[in-house]
């Protein structure tokens, strides 16, 4: 009969230990600050905005309006990064009143064009 004796644990270094400790250690701060770590997002694709206040044609209002579109515009260049989309935004905030009934009239003299906004410029639109 032949008994078997439980294997014993190497000895670990006292240095090794304490490397490995700081490893383990140091891997966990980053775990828990990934965020901090992380280079920025690019685009704001991870950027929150307040949804726009949609437009409902009042002309006292057209200029806060479209500087918060144009504000848009800029804090999410990578979103809003042509004409087409910066016009297609504006338009889809015209939901009632006399904005609606522009933005369908609008829309239908732009069927079968190219662009959404005269030579693709958003200061023609």
């Amino acid at each position: 009969m032949t008994s078997t004796a439980p294997a014993q644990a190497p000895v670990e270094d006292p240095m090794q230990a304490v490397i490995n400790a700081a490893v383990q250690s140091a891997l966990s701060y980053q775990r828990q600050h990934q965020q901090l770590v992380q280079p920025p997002q690019q685009g704001g694709k991870n950027y929150r905005l307040a949804d726009q206040v949609p437009f409902s044609g009042k002309a006292e209002q057209i200029e806060s309006f479209l500087q918060e579109c144009e504000m848009r515009f800029r804090v999410l260049p990578d979103d809003y990064n042509s004409t087409d989309k910066q016009v297609f935004y504006v338009l889809s905030l015209m939901k009632d009143g006399v904005a609606k009934a522009w933005k369908d009239q609008y829309v239908t003299s732009r069927q079968g064009r190219t662009y959404l906004a005269d030579l693709n410029q958003w200061i023609s639109f």
